[in-house]
């Protein structure tokens, strides 16, 4: 809900290990807390020094985002980032649901969410974010891939 109680934000890198067994956690919260007062948001933070597709991998995602595929490529980057490419990102599109290749070949080539993307790193840096996948409950901060119950009782605890 846009006026939810609590906030659980996440900054993630889609070639990232502990960002791929976070979304597990994060899908279990999703379900645990739907229709409740509290709203999941994703922040990219491509770590671009070892993870060289990362980047192209958000672009990726936020022109998936424009036909309602992001959480459905978000899964499937996770599940393949050892095959992602920026040859492969279309057929990580096609997978997803994607119906207009085209559209979102062009939404590629034109890199016009790079200033979301590149906010979102500089938001996280100002943060003090040093590696992903990092949240925060409201401002409670949570760094790495930690059990979903470290996350139960922050949100809890925010909505009391």
């Amino acid at each position: 809900p846009a006026q939810a109680r609590v906030t659980v934000v996440e900054f993630f890198d889609f070639q990232c290990p502990y960002s791929h067994l976070a979304n597990k956690t994060v899908k279990e919260l999703m379900a645990r807390y739907k229709g409740q007062s509290v709203k999941f948001v994703f922040r990219h933070f491509p770590i671009e020094s070892i993870h060289p597709v990362a980047l192209d991998a958000a672009r990726a995602s936020m022109c998936a985002k424009e036909q309602n595929k992001f959480m459905e490529i978000q899964d499937l980057f996770y599940e393949g980032r050892d095959q992602l490419t920026k040859e492969s990102l279309s057929q990580f599109a096609k997978a997803a649901g994607v119906g207009d290749i085209n559209r979102f070949t062009a939404c590629l080539a034109s890199r016009r969410y790079d200033n979301i993307i590149r906010r979102d790193q500089n938001d996280g840096a100002g943060l003090g974010i040093e590696g992903t996948p990092t949240f925060f409950v409201n401002k409670e901060k949570i760094e790495g891939a930690v059990a979903s119950e470290v996350f139960i009782e922050a949100i809890d605890r925010a909505l009391r």
